[in-house]
């Protein structure tokens, strides 16, 4: 059987082609993981799952170590668990250092309110500043929390140590 334009099958299939190679062309492979990029990952153990899965943020102390087990950095942190519906949660994970002037803030459940004690900046649950002086947000590390094996663990790039 001789496929013709008219073919509902040779239109998909010639458009298919195209839609790659323009994604091709458009998206080239520049993306590297960590290793081709010569970082290194680092991974603090924050605790057993149940331990840590709670509504109201949580202080830990991330310890960042190498493989060898040498100290790499550390820093608090402030971890929840947020349940988005009866089918899906994520983790919420903030420094707990304010960019201001690195002071540690506190929680204050009774505002739902991150507070720095030395130059009262505020930040909500989420780590968004909602009173200065600072005009940066908390970091948020939420996209590098993940749990295995019932830990929750908090993962890093840096780059190697010559």
């Amino acid at each position: 059987m001789t496929h013709t334009w008219n073919n509902w099958q040779s239109r998909t299939t010639v458009a298919l082609i195209a839609a790659t190679a323009l994604c091709w062309l458009a998206f080239p492979a520049t993306a590297q993981t960590p290793a081709e990029n010569g970082e290194l990952e680092i991974i603090a153990v924050l605790g057993d799952y149940d331990k840590v899965a709670h509504s109201e943020p949580q202080l830990f102390k991330a310890v960042f170590e190498d493989e060898e087990g040498r100290l790499v950095e550390e820093e608090k942190i402030y971890i929840r668990w947020i349940k988005i519906n009866d089918y899906s949660s994520k983790w919420g994970c903030v420094s707990a250092i304010c960019p201001h002037l690195k002071c540690k803030v506190n929680w204050e459940p009774e505002r739902s309110r991150f507070v720095c004690p030395c130059y009262g900046c505020e930040y909500d649950i989420n780590g968004n500043v909602t009173k200065g002086p600072s005009k940066k947000d908390l970091p948020d590390y939420s996209e590098q929390v993940f749990t295995e094996d019932g830990k929750v663990k908090l993962r890093r790039f840096v780059e190697p140590e010559e």
